[in-house]
């Protein structure tokens, strides 16, 4: 009953669809069963009567042997064509029903996710968001299934029970000791089972890692030698893997072996007890054996089908563990006002420190963004200007202080309505393996053509564009394999333009160009200067010549601000960067 509880949370919404799969497998169960008894009356016709064919004398109903035989031939056909159908349709909403499982745990995996707290979210591995949001909502759907069907086989063999009191009612308690005999054997057996499963959940998410991080660096281990290494570390992923899901797997087809040397055992003492002690026909135990071998694999069904439910628990427990992770860091209540963002962005004394961190990231941070302006962000590693970026777009919220744009705190604006007004490009740039056109209007529910050509000519990317194989429809690889460093840039730049953006920010999206592309995307960033709000993230300092202000960051803090020229004049930390990087004549 427990497993039945934890399984029956996912299934609720499908529970219709759960009961009929059952209902099916007993309607299947009986007619199967009920096409067996009509053929009581034939035996009686060959064979003569035995303790079954009193059954159409209780009824009053006495025929002629012809009509009896075509009676008893045209009930079995029906019977057996209606066990046939009910018996597929049950199968196939045991399928639906994993299949609706599937979607609502992914979905609401999807939702909590997509609902956590960024600094929360960025602490789980990729291999588990993955195990999350493939395999975990797959393999509980497929316990979910496995669960009904296990229903459906025992709630058929209990109809084959009464199938059989009908013909033998001291024969059947010999049936049902021999079921709670396979039902002990089955409780022992589970335990096992979980134990392997358990190992098994833990493997797939280390898989799931491991694949990511080998894969994801190969160019380095195979630039340098290291594939040897890599096939050995996956081998022996690999066959742990193997041998921990053979032992989870080997109980079932040995308990069912089991099982069917006691049937072999059963039948035995049956034949045994019926012609040798009870003296009953030969016919009467032909057809109480048929439906002995009917109701035999029910049992062994829904035994395998427990053990397969149970198995795939383990999934539900890990996703379930996920679940209340996610949780428990839910985003706050976000705000509901529309942004207007007419004068400025301020920082007011904003302080932000991340999760378990020893100390913070920022700290005192007043920093006024008048609309329009460029404000270019710069210091060493750590120092603090990607967490204001990520508090800008709301991503993340400061731990004192606040941001407010025009006078309204953000923590009470819209975070839709604000984010859709901004443009992000950043040091890696987003590119699906899609058409460039597709890649520019990506979120956008409008799509205009003449539009996207203007982003892309403000770009500086029309002139490659078109020069492709298929133009804007050409298909360009994942991460946009196929286009040089600075032409995905410039696509993410037409991207972030396509939005119509108020404020635009630019996250190190010159820092991996060569000289040659970062000078084409500097001259596209001073093109947009004063048409759009811009916040420029930089390592080097080639771009942020143009800023309108300077904010140097170290230590948490704001150690400068000001304009290039200032900067240079005062000969301080900023001053001495620029120096180290050749920047100052």
């Amino acid at each position: 009953m427990h497993m039945f509880a934890r399984y029956w949370r996912w299934m609720r919404q499908c529970k219709a669809l759960s009961w009929w799969t059952v209902i099916l497998a007993g309607i299947a169960a009986l007619a199967e069963g009920g096409a067996l008894v009509v053929l009581i009356p034939i035996f009686d016709i060959f064979s003569g009567p035995h303790s079954g064919s009193s059954i159409l004398q209780k009824f009053g109903w006495e025929p002629d042997n012809e009509t009896l035989l075509w009676a008893s031939i045209g009930a079995f056909v029906f019977l057996a064509f209606l066990a046939a159908v009910t018996r597929a349709l049950s199968e196939i909403l045991g399928m639906w029903v994993k299949s609706r499982v599937e979607t609502a745990m992914r979905q609401e995996m999807t939702d909590r996710l997509l609902g956590m707290e960024w600094s929360h979210f960025m602490r789980l591995r990729q291999g588990d968001i993955s195990k999350a949001m493939v395999m975990e909502g797959m393999q509980v759907g497929t316990g979910a299934m496995y669960l009904v069907s296990a229903a459906g086989s025992l709630f058929a063999a209990g109809c084959y029970l009464i199938i059989s009191f009908v013909m033998a009612p001291d024969l059947t308690f010999l049936a049902l000791a021999f079921g709670a005999l396979g039902g002990g054997v089955y409780v022992l057996g589970g335990r096992r089972v979980r134990k392997h499963a358990d190992q098994l959940s833990q493997m797939v998410g280390d898989i799931g890692e491991k694949s990511a991080e080998l894969f994801g660096n190969l160019k380095y281990f195979r630039a340098t030698g290291g594939e040897q290494s890599l096939r050995a570390r996956a081998r022996e992923l690999f066959d742990g893997y193997g041998t921990t899901y053979l032992k989870s797997q080997i109980y079932a087809p040995a308990l069912r072996g089991g099982i069917e040397i006691l049937a072999a055992l059963f039948i035995a003492g049956f034949i045994f007890y019926h012609l040798g002690v009870k003296q009953g026909s030969v016919a009467g135990i032909i057809l109480f054996l048929a439906v002995f071998y009917r109701m035999v694999p029910r049992i062994l069904n829904g035994q395998s089908f427990l053990f397969q439910a149970r198995t795939y628990l383990t999934w539900l427990d890990t996703y379930e563990e996920r679940l209340k992770l996610a949780e428990s860091h839910e985003l706050p209540p976000a705000g509901s006002f529309a942004p207007v963002f007419e004068k400025s962005l301020r920082f007011e004394n904003v302080s932000f420190t991340y999760v378990d961190a020893p100390a913070a990231v920022l700290n005192g941070i007043d920093l006024d963004i008048k609309k329009g302006s460029c404000i270019a962000l710069v210091g060493p590693s750590g120092g603090g200007k990607t967490t204001l970026t990520d508090l800008l777009t709301g991503l993340a919220r400061p731990t004192d202080g606040r941001i407010t744009v025009d006078g309204t705190n953000l923590q009470e604006i819209s975070p839709t309505m604000w984010r859709q007004r901004i443009g992000l490009v950043m040091q890696e740039p987003l590119i699906l393996h899609s058409s460039v056109a597709a890649n520019v209007m990506m979120g956008s529910a409008v799509t205009d053509y003449d539009k996207l050509q203007r982003c892309l000519m403000q770009a500086d990317a029309w002139d490659f564009v078109v020069d492709l194989p298929d133009g804007i429809n050409t298909i360009v690889a994942e991460k946009g394999a196929r286009l040089s460093g600075g032409q995905r840039q410039r696509i993410a730049i037409a991207r972030a333009l396509y939005r119509d953006p108020e404020l635009l920010i630019l996250d190190e999206a010159t820092s991996a160009l060569d000289s040659h592309a970062e000078e084409r995307v500097q001259t596209v960033i001073e093109r947009m200067k004063g048409s759009v709000t811009m916040v420029i993230v930089a390592h080097r300092l080639k771009t942020v010549r143009l800023a309108d202000q300077i904010v140097f960051l170290r230590d948490a803090g704001i150690v400068e601000q000001g304009t290039w020229n200032q900067l240079m004049d005062k000969q301080g930390a900023f001053y001495d960067l620029a120096k180290s990087q050749g920047a100052v004549s």
